[in-house]
């Protein structure tokens, strides 16, 4: 079946082939060096992908299920992850600053030394996730579950 990436302002295709589903389409378009910077991923099944040292800056990704796929060293800057299920996931040494992460689901994920400064975790599901050496400053985690979080060495965001 054939699946396009497109941007998600201009609808411009940044990668397409003929692919079994979104996430192998997705994974070669990684593998390949494509920047997907802007993409439209919205509502994705994802789950279980390596995405690890990709660009998805400022991509859509809400909504999608991005549980216990590798995400580490990733370029998610300003990205809209509101939504997501990002359960169990590698997202350590990530940008995600200024990212908008709210409502999703990242219990049990890995953010250590991942840059969320200034991003919109509130009423997020943190709990038993690792974010130690992050920098959570700016952040706003309100109504977000931190329980069980390893915290230790963070830079601490802002309750609002």
């Amino acid at each position: 079946m054939r699946f396009e990436i497109k941007h998600r302002w201009n609808g411009n295709i940044l990668f397409a082939g003929d692919f079994d589903s979104i996430k192998l389409c997705l994974e070669a378009a990684i593998k390949s060096g494509s920047n997907l910077s802007g993409s439209n991923l919205s509502g994705s099944n994802l789950r279980n992908s390596d995405l690890s040292d990709s660009n998805l800056r400022d991509s859509d990704l809400s909504n999608s299920d991005l549980s216990n796929s590798n995400l580490s060293d990733s370029n998610l800057r300003r990205s809209d992850l509101r939504g997501s299920n990002l359960r169990g996931s590698d997202l350590s040494a990530c940008e995600l600053s200024t990212c908008d992460l709210s409502g999703s689901d990242l219990r049990d994920s890995n953010l250590s030394d991942s840059d969320l400064s200034a991003s919109d975790l509130s009423g997020s599901n943190l709990r038993g996730s690792n974010l130690r050496n992050s920098d959570l400053s700016g952040s706003n985690l309100r109504d977000s579950d931190l329980s069980n979080s390893n915290l230790r060495d963070s830079n601490q965001g802002e309750s609002k």
